[in-house]
Protein backbone atom coordinates (compact mmCIF):
# COMPACT_ATOMS: atom_id res chain seq x y z
CA UNK A 1 0.00 0.00 0.00
CA UNK A 2 2.96 2.54 0.52
CA UNK A 3 3.86 2.51 -3.05
CA UNK A 4 0.47 3.11 -3.99
CA UNK A 5 -0.02 5.97 -1.88
CA UNK A 6 3.00 7.62 -2.98
CA UNK A 7 2.18 7.22 -6.59
CA UNK A 8 -1.49 8.45 -5.27
CA UNK A 9 0.18 12.01 -4.10
CA UNK A 10 3.10 13.01 -6.07
CA UNK A 11 3.37 14.68 -9.61
CA UNK A 12 5.55 11.69 -11.40
CA UNK A 13 6.32 8.29 -10.24
CA UNK A 14 8.42 5.99 -11.74
CA UNK A 15 9.13 2.19 -11.34
CA UNK A 16 11.97 0.52 -12.59
CA UNK A 17 13.28 -3.25 -12.03
CA UNK A 18 15.29 -5.69 -14.17
CA UNK A 19 15.14 -9.43 -13.48
CA UNK A 20 18.57 -11.41 -14.31
CA UNK A 21 17.07 -14.59 -14.33
CA UNK A 22 14.34 -13.76 -16.94
CA UNK A 23 16.62 -11.40 -18.70
CA UNK A 24 14.22 -8.19 -18.75
CA UNK A 25 14.04 -4.62 -17.52
CA UNK A 26 10.58 -2.92 -16.84
CA UNK A 27 9.75 1.07 -16.60
CA UNK A 28 6.81 2.93 -16.50
CA UNK A 29 6.00 6.26 -15.34
CA UNK A 30 2.53 7.54 -13.93
CA UNK A 31 1.85 11.34 -13.88
CA UNK A 32 -0.34 13.86 -12.07
CA UNK A 33 -1.69 11.94 -8.70
CA UNK A 34 -1.43 8.69 -11.05
CA UNK A 35 -4.43 9.83 -13.27
CA UNK A 36 -1.86 9.58 -16.17
CA UNK A 37 0.49 7.08 -17.51
CA UNK A 38 2.90 5.66 -19.97
CA UNK A 39 2.93 2.64 -21.47
CA UNK A 40 5.11 0.22 -19.68
CA UNK A 41 8.68 -0.15 -21.62
CA UNK A 42 10.05 -3.68 -21.24
CA UNK A 43 13.57 -4.41 -22.95
CA UNK A 44 15.82 -7.50 -22.80
CA UNK A 45 18.09 -6.86 -19.95
CA UNK A 46 22.32 -8.35 -19.03
CA UNK A 47 23.18 -6.53 -16.36
CA UNK A 48 22.56 -6.79 -12.15
CA UNK A 49 19.10 -7.02 -10.77
CA UNK A 50 17.78 -3.87 -9.43
CA UNK A 51 14.56 -1.85 -8.41
CA UNK A 52 14.42 1.90 -8.60
CA UNK A 53 11.59 3.78 -7.49
CA UNK A 54 11.39 7.81 -7.42
CA UNK A 55 8.96 10.39 -7.03
CA UNK A 56 7.68 14.23 -7.15
CA UNK A 57 5.46 14.79 -4.45
CA UNK A 58 2.49 16.96 -5.02
CA UNK A 59 3.48 19.21 -2.04
CA UNK A 60 0.45 21.17 -2.63
CA UNK A 61 -1.87 18.51 -1.62
CA UNK A 62 -0.31 19.09 2.02
CA UNK A 63 -0.22 22.57 1.82
CA UNK A 64 3.25 22.93 1.23
CA UNK A 65 5.78 24.82 -1.18
CA UNK A 66 8.59 23.12 -0.40
CA UNK A 67 10.23 20.43 2.19
CA UNK A 68 11.61 21.77 5.58
CA UNK A 69 14.08 20.23 7.14
CA UNK A 70 12.25 18.24 9.72
CA UNK A 71 10.88 17.08 6.97
CA UNK A 72 13.49 15.67 5.02
CA UNK A 73 14.97 14.44 8.13
CA UNK A 74 11.95 12.59 8.87
CA UNK A 75 12.03 10.82 5.33
CA UNK A 76 15.77 10.22 5.31
CA UNK A 77 14.99 8.28 8.86
CA UNK A 78 12.05 6.15 7.51
CA UNK A 79 14.30 5.52 4.37
CA UNK A 80 16.74 3.99 6.29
Amino acid sequence: MGAKLTNIYSLEFSVETADKKEGKEFKQVWFDNMTRCNEPVIKNYRGKEYTRISYVPDLKRFQMDSIDDDTLALLEKRVY
